[in-house]
């Protein structure tokens, strides 16, 4: 699977399954070496887990559909090949779904990742990666997904809210090293309302991966003050403000 160092934003299809298969990547001894090295120098203080990740193994598509199939490797694999350039056939690309969350009064949410995370201060939606949490015999649970991780990111519960627009696909980020599955939702709380309840989940106790979440108008100014912004961002961030505001020149 060789995917283009191209960003580029288009359409989710209607229907989208991601299935997982009981198969492990296969490295070459000479890499594993290599990935376990880094991992001895990356991890000296015991920072991160070498957990499970999910590899993209093949993609069907047409114009309605898209057929994803995932495979095993490791949190270590795939820090790895964000460092090191990788062949195709042995690089670490996933699969996660993002998601644009608009609060009542027509703010976008976004946050700052967290330190002790890969990408300390970096902005992002609501995203995170797919684990054997979501998996329902042998499927992908997006929706799933979604919701968990806006809990645990913002501390919000989406099935206790009530959505002024419904949590649906809607678009898809290709490029780079990830295939990322965007969706919205309009929820009924304002930008402030969002901010406090982050507030209060994050003084229990809790480590959410954002730090801080903050929100911008959804109009133009907002956007553009997103897009210029001097924060490290995920890698849809700019094309979305840009698709954005296109948008918004339309109407």
């Amino acid at each position: 699977m060789t995917f283009s160092n191209t960003i580029s934003l288009e359409k989710s299809p209607s229907n989208i399954k991601i299935s997982v298969l009981e198969k492990e990547i296969n490295l070459p001894d000479e890499i594993k070496s290599k990935v376990n090295q880094y991992w001895e120098t990356i991890n000296r203080q015991n920072t991160f887990s070498r957990g499970e990740v999910f590899t993209v193994h093949q993609i069907q598509e047409d114009e309605n559909d898209l057929f994803i199939t995932l495979i095993h490797t490791d949190y270590t694999h795939f820090l790895y090949s964000r460092k090191m350039e990788l062949s195709a056939e042995y690089d670490c690309t996933v699969v996660y779904p993002a998601t644009l969350v608009l609060t009542s009064d027509q703010h976008l949410v976004y946050g700052h990742m967290n330190e002790g995370t890969a990408n300390p201060d970096r902005i992002q939606l609501v995203a995170g990666g797919l684990d054997k949490n979501d998996l329902e015999e042998g499927h992908i649970n997006i929706h799933k997904n979604i919701i968990r991780e806006i809990q645990e990111e913002l501390g919000i519960n989406l099935t206790k809210i009530m959505c002024l627009s419904p949590l649906s696909p809607w678009l898809i980020k290709r490029g780079g090293q990830s295939l990322v599955l965007i969706n919205r939702v309009t929820i009924d709380l304002t930008s402030q309302e969002v901010k406090e309840i982050h507030k209060h989940y994050y003084s229990k106790g809790e480590h959410p991966e954002f730090k801080r979440v903050e929100t911008i108008p959804f109009n133009t100014t907002g956007l553009n003050r997103l897009l210029l912004s001097d924060y490290r961002k995920a890698d849809y961030i700019n094309p979305l403000c840009i698709y954005l505001l296109e948008q918004l020149k339309e109407k």
